[in-house]
């Protein structure tokens, strides 16, 4: 929800009781002034204690939207590679 907004009254957002189809995959930066990256932690610990697959790689120094300028190609692979793991692309 970032750090200039709170969450939603009575949760901070979807049920964890399902597994999201697909499972998220997380890529932030630990410079990023919008939304913590300590959100994205703590999201990723409530999907694994929930049971369910949450991929999260952090980026050092990288600010929000990092992904779209800096760290495309990286980014791009890491999406590649997370999309191969569930069999969807060989």
């Amino acid at each position: 929800w970032g750090a200039k907004h709170k969450p939603p009254p009575g949760g901070a957002g979807p049920s964890l009781s399902q597994p999201p189809k697909p499972p998220p995959l997380i890529l932030h930066g630990t410079a990023d002034t919008t939304v913590p990256h300590t959100q994205a932690v703590d999201f990723q610990q409530a999907m694994k204690k929930a049971g369910h697959r949450c991929e999260l790689r952090l980026y050092d120094d990288m600010p929000h939207g990092f992904f779209n300028q800096k760290k495309y190609n990286e980014t791009l692979q890491e999406a590649e590679q997370f999309i191969r793991s569930l069999g969807w692309i060989e």
